[in-house]
């Protein structure tokens, strides 16, 4: 289980590094949030028939998802930031919305 984690976080570096190399990492912790959300938006819909209740839940999973990534950070002996967790659940939030349009 080690070894996949290792290459989890790997995949997960390289990734990142593609995606920061752009400078500030807080637009792109938006623009995850916003898609991981309305994909699950997506998904929770075909399985939770309460309008809306699949948003929130897709938000929530979401924004879990954001605060594992600065605890693995942090794991790793890297900065964890709030502001990261903030950007993620704003995202969610927008990819929540415009699933519900």
């Amino acid at each position: 289980k080690r070894k996949d984690m290792k290459k989890v976080l790997r995949i997960y570096d390289r990734f990142a590094g593609w995606l920061c190399h752009f400078g500030s990492d807080k637009y792109v912790h938006l623009l995850c949030g916003l898609l991981i959300c309305f994909f699950l938006s997506m998904l929770f819909a075909h399985t939770i028939p309460i309008k809306g209740l699949s948003e929130w839940i897709a938000f929530m999973v979401t924004y879990i998802i954001g605060l594992l990534k600065e605890i693995a950070d942090a794991a790793r002996g890297e900065q964890p930031y709030g502001m990261d967790i903030t950007f993620t659940a704003v995202g969610a939030m927008i990819g929540g919305l415009l699933f519900l349009l």
